[in-house]
């Protein structure tokens, strides 16, 4: 799933422009935006179905989904953040912005192990 994520150009551009939530987010084509959702969807069910750990997905995932949660830029353009086609995303996005305010990560070796 990470490779999916680094090896995009188009989601690597995503991820850049995240950063300072750029303008350019709002441009950006519609299938584009719902492609790299759906990536973040993915992972909360592999998450959800006990496939992968909380505290992998939020080390791997959780930073870009608290970025695209917060952007104002991101959800212009023909995405509607409150749809519930959406819900597992907010939920998972929700949970990573909580757990990055409360700092709870701390590494802990047993939890990266398969």
């Amino acid at each position: 799933m990470r490779l999916r994520l680094t090896e995009n150009e188009k989601f690597d551009e995503i991820a850049d422009l995240l950063e300072d939530d750029d303008d350019k987010l709002a441009k950006m084509p519609f299938k584009e935006k719902h492609d790299y959702l759906g990536l973040f969807e993915e992972v909360d069910l592999m998450m959800n179905s006990r496939l992968i750990k909380m505290q992998v997905e939020h080390y791997m995932f959780g930073y870009y989904a608290a970025r695209r949660w917060e952007s104002e830029n991101f959800w212009r353009g023909g995405l509607n953040r409150e749809s519930e086609y959406w819900s597992v995303f907010r939920n998972f996005a929700e949970q990573m912005s909580q757990l990055e305010k409360q700092q709870s990560f701390n590494y802990n070796n047993k939890h990266f192990r398969v």
